[in-house]
C-alpha cells in the first residue's frame, strides 16, 4: 500500500478531497509530519541498512546523503566494533579516555566538503521539468553574512550568480522533482583542465534538501609509517533517510505502517481541531499498533544479550578486592596507599 491508500483512508474523517490540489497539499503536510514523528519513534524493521565505507583516520568526512544516522560501525577485516561519541565531553573536564576507534558527530552540512575558496556553484539536471525545478541556496558571500539565491532550472545547466563561502546554511528544492539534482564547484561537470569533477552536493528527486552528516574519525591504532595503514574499510549499520512522501505511489520505508500513519495523521488533525481526547485516542492506537508490529517482526529471532562494565568502574585506580583475612589477597591503592 502507498500514499494514495493513506490519503483515501483519511479523506472522510478529515473532510478533504485528495484529488483537489489545495486539499492534497494540506493532507501531504500532515502525512509527512506524521511520518517524521513515527520514523523517529523507533528503529522499526526495514529502516536499518548496511553499507561499506572507506574512511581515513584522523580526518573529518561527510557520510553519504542516504545515511540519516549511523547505528553501529565495525572494521571490515577484524570485525572490531567502533563507538559513536558526542563531541561535548571533548571540551569538558571529563574527556574521553581513549582516542582510537571512535566516530564523533560534528554537525550537518548542505555540502559534502568544506568551502575553502569562495566560488559559484554549477547546478545540473538530466532534463528540464515542467514546471522547472526551483533551488534555493542560503549562505555566506564576500559581501553578506546571509545571502539567498533562487535558481530556476529552466536549463540542464545553471551557474549561480553569487560566489559562496566559507559557510553554507542550506540548499533545498521547492518540491520533490522527477530527476536528481547535482551541484558541482565552479569547474562544472567537465573541468577544462581534464581533472575529475568535484561534486559538492546531490539531492535525490524524492528529497527536498541535501543534509550531509559530518563525522570526525579518530586516529587508528596502526603505524602511520605503514603503507595504507591509515585507510580502513568499515561496515556501517545506519538508519536510512526518510524520503518526502508526495506521489500516490510513494511508500513509507518501513512495511506494514500504512494504518499506523493513518492514525498518526488523524491525531495531528484532531490536535489542530482542538479535540485533545480524540487526539490522545488516535495516538494511543498508533503507538499500540507500532508496538505490535515491532513485536511480531522479532518473533523467532535469536536475540543476543551483551553485558559490559559500567563506565563508572574505571573511576578508581583499582576495583575493590576481598580483604586478606577473609581469604582474599592484599592490594594497594597506589604507592603508599591503604591496603586490605
Amino acid at each position: 500500500m502507498s500514499v494514495g491508500y493513506i490519503l483515501r483512508r483519511c479523506q472522510q474523517k478529515m473532510g478533504l478531497d485528495p484529488s483537489d490540489s489545495g486539499a492534497r497539499a494540506i493532507m501531504l503536510d500532515y502525512l509527512n509530519e506524521a511520518a517524521n514523528e513515527l520514523y523517529q519513534q523507533c528503529d522499526a524493521e526495514g529502516s536499518l541498512m548496511e553499507c561499506i565505507l572507506q574512511i581515513y583516520g584522523n580526518q573529518q568526512m561527510a557520510l553519504p546523503n542516504f545515511i540519516y544516522r549511523p547505528r553501529g560501525m565495525r572494521e571490515m577485516t577484524t570485525l572490531m566494533p567502533w563507538i559513536l561519541v558526542n563531541q561535548t565531553p571533548r571540551f569538558q573536564q571529563g574527556n574521553w579516555i581513549k582516542q582510537w576507534r571512535e566516530w564523533t558527530i560534528k554537525n550537518y552540512s548542505p555540502v559534502r566538503m568544506s568551502l575553502d575558496n569562495e566560488g559559484p556553484f554549477v547546478l545540473t539536471v538530466p532534463f528540464v521539468e515542467n514546471p522547472p525545478m526551483e533551488v534555493t541556496i542560503i549562505g555566506n558571500t564576500a559581501d553578506s553574512q546571509r545571502t539567498v539565491e533562487v535558481v530556476v532550472m529552466d536549463s540542464v545547466l545553471k551557474t549561480t550568480t553569487n560566489s559562496w563561502g566559507p559557510i553554507l546554511q542550506t540548499i533545498y528544492k521547492s518540491k520533490p522533482s522527477v530527476y536528481d539534482l547535482t551541484i558541482y564547484d565552479l569547474n562544472g561537470p567537465i573541468p577544462l583542465d581534464g581533472s575529475d569533477p568535484t561534486i559538492m552536493a546531490e539531492i535525490a528527486n524524492n528529497l527536498l534538501a541535501s543534509p550531509y552528516l559530518i563525522v570526525d574519525i579518530s586516529k587508528y591504532p596502526f603505524s602511520n609509517q605503514a603503507a595504507g595503514a591509515n585507510i580502513q574499510a568499515m561496515e556501517v549499520l545506519y538508519k536510512q533517510r526518510l524520503p518526502y512522501l508526495y506521489l500516490d505511489t510513494d511508500e513509507f520505508p518501513v512495511p506494514n505502517m500504512d494504518n499506523v500513519l493513518v492514525n498518526k495523521m488523524l491525531q495531528l488533525w484532531a490536535e489542530e481541531q482542538g479535540n485533545g481526547d480524540l487526539a490522545q485516542a488516535y495516538d494511543a492506537k498508533a503507538t499500540r499498533t507500532l508496538a505490535r508490529n515491532q513485536q511480531e517482526a522479532e518473533l523467532g529471532e535469536a536475540m543476543t544479550c551483551g553485558f559490559a562494565n559500567n563506565p563508572h568502574d574505571s573511576l578508581l585506580i583499582h576495583n575493590p578486592v576481598v580483604p586478606a583475612r577473609f581469604g582474599g589477597y592484599r592490594r594497594y591503592w597506589g604507592v603508599g596507599g591503604y591496603g586490605y
